[in-house]
């Protein structure tokens, strides 16, 4: 009866040990693949000046897109949105928001395109600070919508 319990003890050990070795080189193997040599490191802080940065694309019948972005920024900066409207992945509309030193910048409005394509936007949210240089800049993309 010692033996049998000996026996269950080892092999649980063994079954850990295994599991434990696993593990590690699956982690080293995923660390492996995705490790690849860059020539420098940049580290930028998100949303330190930015709070928010929306956008809505929705396909209406008729061909018709409602477009929308939003950029808000914290007290004491200026917001900037552009919205560029992508047929295909190309650039097809560009709408900047209106320059004025308020902390909320938006784009809304629709345009009529073709059908049988796929639409996107792009969005460049910006935070300036009072002599317009840019302290924050967030390039989002909407969803993709086909319009039929």
């Amino acid at each position: 009866m010692g033996v049998k319990i000996m026996q269950k003890r080892t092999f649980k050990k063994a079954i850990a040990i295994l599991a434990i070795i696993s593990i590690l080189f699956g982690v080293i193997g995923i660390v492996g693949v995705f490790a690849e040599e860059v020539d420098y490191v940049f580290v930028a802080p998100r949303f330190s000046h930015l709070i928010a940065a929306d956008n809505n694309l929705q396909s209406f019948a008729g061909g018709r897109l409602q477009i929308l972005g939003r950029t808000e920024v914290r007290p004491g900066f200026r917001a900037t949105v552009m919205v560029e409207l992508q047929q295909n992945g190309n650039t097809i509309m560009t709408w900047n928001s209106p320059n004025t030193n308020i902390m909320l910048a938006s784009v809304s409005t629709e345009h009529f395109v073709a059908r049988g394509h796929q639409y996107r936007l792009r969005l460049t949210h910006r935070a300036l600070d009072a002599n317009g240089r840019v302290l924050e800049e967030i390039i989002m993309f909407s969803r993709t919508v086909t319009v039929n």
